[in-house]
């Protein structure tokens, strides 16, 4: 009771309001009576109800009603009976079959509890080596990729262009040079001194350029002693001797 005064006053000066509703009532009551009357009542609806199960079931859920009874799962007859002898029999024929097979195979026989997969000796203590040579002979050879053969042709093709083009170039090069150089000197034997000077005469001859005045002008007599002092007064008459008309040429 003291405790019940307790909880009121503090109530009261927490809230006012929830203290003038103490005691909360209950949400949910129950008929005046009700346990005293309970077993009179149960036995009554029992004893009025006079329908059989299935019609009670119709009432309370036809769907379940519907459902056939059949246990889904059974045993063929006799099974419990015949138990101990198919037992018996089974180990019989389990028996029989290992004796036969003791029979048959003696090299099958003691297979039969032998491991199906093993490893070599050592396999877990040498498998880290392994792997790690494997791992450095991987990574210090490289791949090589080798070019499609289309690819292969097209470049033998081209570099074999190019060289018939540099081959052909100089051997036209070559023929032509020396072709023409033949044909020059031969052809200048054949001509006269006569034509020559004719040929000469008819040219317009290019003065000189201001360097090659300047140039010439610079030449003095002692230049001209230093180069023909090496060349004999006979060699220089006999050049005379065959050009004589193409320097009066010149000089004129």
């Amino acid at each position: 009771m003291e405790s019940s005064n307790n909880i009121l006053k503090e109530l009261q000066e927490l809230s006012p309001v929830l203290a003038s509703s103490y005691p909360v009532p209950l949400p949910y009551t129950i008929p005046e009576g009700y346990f005293e009357q309970l077993a009179s009542a149960i036995l009554f609806i029992a004893k009025d109800n006079d329908l059989s199960a299935d019609e009670e079931l119709d009432q309370l859920s036809p769907l379940l009603k519907s459902i056939s009874k059949t246990p889904p799962y059974h045993l063929p007859e006799g099974y419990f009976s015949e138990l101990p002898e198919n037992t018996v029999a089974e180990t019989k024929a389990v028996a029989f079959v290992q004796e036969e097979l003791d029979d048959f195979s003696p090299l099958l026989n003691p297979l039969k509890n032998a491991a199906v997969y093993e490893v070599p000796a050592g396999y877990f203590e040498q498998l880290p080596a392994t792997i790690l040579h494997k791992v450095r002979a991987e990574a210090s050879t490289a791949k090589v990729v080798q070019l499609p053969l289309l690819k292969r042709i097209r470049k033998y093709a081209a570099a074999a262009a190019v060289a018939l083009v540099l081959l052909s170039g100089g051997w036209w090069f070559l023929s032509s040079d020396s072709g023409s150089s033949t044909v020059s000197s031969t052809g200048i034997e054949k001509v006269s001194d006569d034509e020559l000077v004719h040929f000469l005469e008819d040219q317009v001859i290019a003065p000189e350029s201001n360097n090659n005045s300047v140039a010439a002008t610079s030449i003095d007599a002692s230049s001209v002693q230093d180069l023909f002092s090496e060349v004999s007064d006979e060699e220089l008459q006999q050049y005379y001797d065959k050009n004589s008309s193409l320097i009066k040429v010149i000089s004129n």
